[in-house]
């Protein structure tokens, strides 16, 4: 007899492991395995374990040991308070119950829901059916276990809490550090600031002082200049009257020239003018 319960599906050698119990099985031997049936512990509940290579639904499972064996008879299982064992293929009602102060004690029960486990006796005789039935251990079931786990997590969880707690302490202490000196870094960052505020200030007022300054002077060049262009006006209309005098002027001197008696008296001057020369000589 070979019993591989829950191994099949922690690995990908199907075909090996089960050539390998073939190998070593004697023609009238007998195989118990178990696996999870993919469809409900892992697709159902929405499940993964990271320790399953490759889970089998009930036709792939079927298929792989029909590869080497002609007798099989399925069981399916479901863990509840213990092991709840039945035929996967026939309709029951009636099952037994085993436990260690109780056996044989039948009991009325519809199983409509899919195993979680398939159970598989394998071999190339006849293989003898068994009843259904429950395989309840007061002192190991699956509710103290459900305890037990239940107790080592919080166990689990105190200890990371702790950790947890004291990494925390650390950090708000780093962080408090860090706040601290970067208010320091502020602070002479704001000092800074403000004497550069003050040094600008400074500036501007005397900017602003200047700029007023300037604003006087301009005042004054525009007055000046007002005064020159007042006085360019009036020199322009001096000089303009004296050009009309001037023309006037010339007008009359050609007047006069174009004047018989005037272009007489010329001539008597040059005349005299001439007669004074050679005296003199």
């Amino acid at each position: 007899m070979v019993v591989s319960f829950e191994t099949i599906e922690h690995h990908d050698k199907h075909d090996e492991m089960l050539s390998e119990i073939k190998r070593i099985l004697r023609p009238d031997g007998l195989l118990i395995i178990s696996s999870p049936n993919r469809v409900i512990y892992s697709e159902a509940a929405d499940f993964h374990n990271p320790y399953h290579v490759k889970e089998l639904d009930f036709e792939e499972l079927d298929t792989l040991l029909k590869k080497y064996f002609s007798n099989i008879s399925y069981y399916g299982q479901n863990p509840m308070g213990g092991s709840f064992i039945y035929d996967y293929r026939q309709n029951f009602k009636d099952f037994r119950v085993v436990s260690q102060s109780h056996s044989d004690l039948g009991v009325q029960v519809e199983v409509t829901k899919e195993p979680t486990f398939f159970i598989a006796l394998c071999s190339d005789v006849k293989v003898e059916t068994t009843d259904p039935s429950v395989y309840l251990e007061p002192d190991n079931d699956m509710f103290a276990h459900i305890k037990r786990e239940a107790t080592r997590m919080q166990a689990s969880f105190d200890e990371n809490y702790e950790a947890y707690k004291k990494k925390m302490e650390e950090t708000q202490e780093y962080i408090t550090a860090i706040v601290a000196q970067k208010d320091k870094e502020y602070l002479l960052a704001q000092e800074s600031f403000n004497e550069h505020i003050g040094n600008v200030t400074k500036h501007r007022d005397e900017l602003s002082k200047r700029v007023l300054e300037l604003t006087d002077y301009t005042q004054l060049l525009t007055d000046q200049q007002t005064d020159l262009l007042g006085q360019i006006k009036y020199l322009t209309e001096q000089v303009a009257q004296l050009t009309n005098q001037l023309e006037t002027e010339h007008q009359n001197l050609a007047t006069l020239q174009n004047n018989p008696t005037v272009r007489l008296t010329n001539q008597v001057g040059k005349t005299i003018g001439t007669l004074k020369n050679r005296l003199m000589k």
